[in-house]
């Protein structure tokens, strides 16, 4: 009995030992369980956390990212050891608004716009990942910014490449902005203006630091892609360094109601007269702490005024990083300068009042405003007053001009220089205007006298055995200053063709037109092409047969026509690409005569180089017409054209327009290219030009001739002039 007893209670206990031991196995089972759950969820949070900062974000999101990660990372240099040195900026010379107002509308106009954004971009998430902006803010410098040169990286992270996107996203949405898109730049898109190098002209007394030679154009350029694939500049913006420009001491002087209106005056008088006493010092140590502030201001908004003046920019905006000043010019009254203040980063509380939000409203307004006709640049510029600029006395020390009133532009003049290339040099004129006799085709009441007693200078190279034709280089399509890059031309036949938009739409003169006008004198005459679409304007006056003016007279027609008005008839086709490293093309229409071509213009700098391409046209005039473009001749303008760019164009070359490049894929498939370039080069080479700059955007194929045109001699040479003379004088090459 008591074994049966010991084994129960052996079995018993076995069983409960089992039972404790499956309880133990079950609870830890359990752990297990949980402690999986647990790791499942934190992997579930980060992953959660991942795709949160690595998917696309939205407007408000981005905007908030933007601001919460990039704006701490302004740290300005406060160690006068290491701030770079020097004058905040140098405004000798340039023009500046009578009137300072604050832009009382736009803080409106940004609400509405805001409101806007919001609406057209919505929930949608189209906008760079929280990765990506940090990824943007660890690629600035975690030092201090010290000069201009730290700023920019910051500028372009924080305000300019958000404000860019926001304003794309939203083009996309708006009707009347579908298709454009906007970029910043550093450059302008169009010819870049140039001055004469420090070396060809006096040496200076000393070596001059970097950062002290006067810029020639902004430092920044907002630029518009249309759907029409015109390009042209919207908006101008300058940096300054945050130590030199501070939030605080833009405060002092835009922050107070009411504003300066007279700022500018008032600092180019105090300028002028402290200069004028020799206490002038780096930085304006010698005035009030206030009028310091002034004075900075003054200088920093004046100049980029001045670069949205010349540009013809309705809109602009300068800023520090510390602070971002909004400008705008009203059309009606571009001598009054509205300011908006936006205050430093750190105090930003809402998505509404961000750089980004605020520069993105001002893209807008940019995008949507009409670019001013060249001639609204001229006048608007003629009624400013500029700051006072120093002029060097006959022993290299600088003395200051001090302008009183309203500073009037010198009288017109056939080399007029601009103050955006003041250091242009004056070069010698292009070859002068042949004359011509009488037509007999023509009233001679109905005759003006634009003759000219001076002949050309017809000095040339005989033709000698050309080495082999030089290989074409093939490139990528690229803009260039050509005769022939494709352009809109339209099918109306008035005398100007002008659009409102400023566009010109006569079709282009053919180029037996041309031949016929180069051909009306010295007892021959020109007659009218048939084919030419403008021939009933050319003849609506009493002229049957022959052309009413030579080319002597169209290029005074078309130099007195620009004299008047550059936008009669003129339209500047940079837009469409039409530069190059020298030149800019244009469309000309002669309002009396409908005579349609094309003009290459030029810098005062480069006035030589379309001098030496004129040259070479007239040694080979029997080519013109047929395997190059007719030449004209050249005209120095009475005014010269402000472009878009800030270059300005003196000198212009009139010649027929050759057709579309061939990088355009215009050429017909029958044809065989190389044969085409070989006959053409060759023909060059045959009167005794050298030309060996053969690539695709110099050659353009026209239908009219059916072959390749050749043009842009900038590069090509002439070997032998003596023996070319005496072939002229022989008479040899006369038509």
């Amino acid at each position: 009995m008591d074994d049966e007893l010991e084994k129960l209670r052996v079995a018993l206990r076995q069983q409960t030992e089992r039972a404790n031991r499956a309880e133990a196995q079950l609870n830890l089972t359990e752990t297990e369980l949980n402690l999986t759950e647990t790791k499942l969820n934190l992997t579930e949070t980060k992953l959660n956390r991942v795709n949160a900062e690595v998917r696309a974000t939205t407007f408000l999101e981005y905007v908030h990212n933007v601001q919460t990660i990039v704006a701490p990372n302004l740290i300005i240099e406060t160690d006068r050891k290491k701030q770079a040195s020097g004058a905040v900026t140098d405004v000798s010379g340039k023009v500046y608004p009578q009137a300072l107002h604050r832009w009382t509308d736009f803080p409106a106009i940004h609400d509405k716009q805001f409101d806007a954004f919001t609406s057209a971009l919505g929930v949608t998430q189209h906008f760079p990942s929280l990765s990506d902006v940090k990824s943007n803010k660890n690629e600035l410098s975690p030092t201090p910014r010290k000069d201009e040169q730290d700023i920019r990286l910051f500028i372009r992270t924080y305000a300019e490449g958000p404000a860019m996107r926001i304003a794309n996203a939203f083009a996309n949405t708006c009707p009347s902005l579908q298709g454009t898109e906007f970029l910043f730049s550093n450059n302008a898109y169009g010819l870049h203006p140039k001055v004469v190098p420090q070396d060809e002209q006096n040496p200076p007394a000393k070596k001059r630091s970097p950062d002290r030679v006067t810029s020639l154009a902004p430092d920044r350029w907002g630029i518009r892609n249309s759907p029409d694939d015109t390009e042209t500049t919207a908006l101008v913006g300058e940096y300054k360094a945050a130590h030199k420009a501070r939030g605080q001491c833009f405060r002092q002087v835009l922050g107070n109601d009411p504003l300066p209106e007279t700022l500018f005056a008032d600092c180019a008088s105090c300028y002028s007269e402290a200069e004028l006493e020799g206490q002038v010092q780096d930085q304006n140590q010698h005035l009030p702490v206030r009028n310091n502030h002034n004075m900075m201001v003054a200088k920093v908004l004046c100049q980029a005024y001045h670069y949205m003046v010349i540009s013809g920019l309705q809109y602009g905006y300068v800023t520090s990083g510390d602070c971002m000043i909004l400008l705008a010019i009203p059309r009606d009254t571009p001598d009054v300068l509205l300011t908006h203040l936006i205050y430093e980063p750190s105090s930003i509380q809402e998505a509404k009042q961000t750089y980004a939000a605020q520069l993105a409203t001002l893209v807008i307004l940019a995008l949507g405003a009409e670019l001013p006709p060249a001639q609204w640049i001229l006048d608007t510029k003629r009624i400013l007053s500029r700051w006072p600029a120093k002029k060097k006395k006959a022993d290299g020390s600088q003395s200051i001009t001090v302008t009183g009133g309203v500073l009037l532009l010198p009288p017109p003049s056939l080399h007029h220089s601009d103050d955006a290339a003041t250091e242009d040099n004056q070069h010698d004129s292009a070859p002068s205007l042949p004359s011509r006799s009488p037509s007999p085709c023509r009233d001679n009441t109905a005759a003006k006298d634009h003759r000219r007693d001076d002949d050309p200078d017809d000095d040339g190279p005989a033709a000698r055995p050309r080495p082999g034709i030089p290989k074409r280089k093939r490139e990528e399509p690229a803009a260039a200053v050509a005769v022939a890059v494709a352009a809109p031309s339209g099918s109306s036949r008035g005398g100007g063709g002008m659009h409102a938009s400023g566009r010109n739409s006569a079709p282009y003169c053919t180029q037996a037109c041309l031949l016929g006008v180069c051909r009306l004198g010295g007892g021959r005459q020109g007659t009218f092409d048939p084919a030419c679409p403008n021939t009933p304007v050319h003849s609506r006056n009493g002229y049957r047969t022959c052309h009413p003016v030579s080319a002597a007279e169209i290029c005074l027609l078309v130099r007195d026509q620009l004299a008047r008005n550059l936008d009669q008839g003129c339209e500047c086709l940079d837009k469409y690409g039409m530069f190059g490293e020298t030149g800019v093309l244009f469309k000309i229409t002669t309002l009396k005569y409908g005579y349609t071509f094309v003009a290459k213009g030029v810098q005062s700098v480069d006035a030589g180089v379309l001098a030496k391409e004129a040259r070479i046209y007239s040694y080979c005039q029997g080519l013109q017409g047929t395997r190059i473009p007719v030449h004209l001749g050249n005209i120095d303008l009475v005014n010269y054209y402000p472009l878009r760019s800030i270059a300005t164009i003196h000198h212009m070359m009139l010649m027929s327009w050759a057709g579309p490049t061939v990088d355009y894929g215009v050429v017909p498939a029958r044809v065989d290219m190389d044969s085409e370039v070989d006959a053409a080069v060759d023909a060059l080479f045959s009167s005794g030009i050298q030309y060996y700059d053969v690539k695709d955007k110099n050659l353009a194929w026209n239908d009219e001739v059916g072959g390749l045109m050749v043009f842009d001699f900038d590069l090509a040479w002439i070997p032998n002039p003596a023996k070319k003379r005496a072939r002229m004088d022989d008479g040899l090459l006369m038509r």
